[in-house]
């Protein structure tokens, strides 16, 4: 998987995203506790405005990469607070903050949270 996860990553630098897309994909059918690929894919979702493929893919890294990267905590709050959905912000930004205590994104990301609750 990490081969494909590599191919996708390439693939996107050119600007070729179907490509990309389907390297991804590949490299979730091969290993489905990938990282990289989910990590990619939710990026790309996010920034095309598919929040809810997006929030599928961080939500599973959050449970199977727990203490992988502080940023799928951030990243993951910031589109539920776009949606504002403030509840499943602060359930995400808390256990960010558990396994990430001294992270400074996940808390200025809380300080957010409080600013507009």
């Amino acid at each position: 998987a990490v081969y494909w996860e590599l191919l996708g990553d390439y693939q996107l630098a050119a600007g070729n995203e179907k490509a990309a897309l389907s390297a991804y994909e590949t490299a979730m059918d091969l290993d489905s506790y990938t990282f990289q690929a989910r990590l990619r894919l939710a990026e790309y979702y996010a920034q095309q405005d598919m929040p809810d493929k997006a929030i599928e893919l961080l939500e599973f890294l959050s449970v199977y990469a727990i203490d992988r990267d502080p940023a799928v905590y951030d990243r993951l709050a910031a589109i539920y607070l776009r949606q504002q959905n403030w509840k499943d912000a602060g359930r995400v930004l808390d256990k960010g903050a558990r396994i990430f205590p001294t992270n400074v994104a996940i808390f200025k990301r809380q300080q957010e949270l409080e600013t507009r609750e």
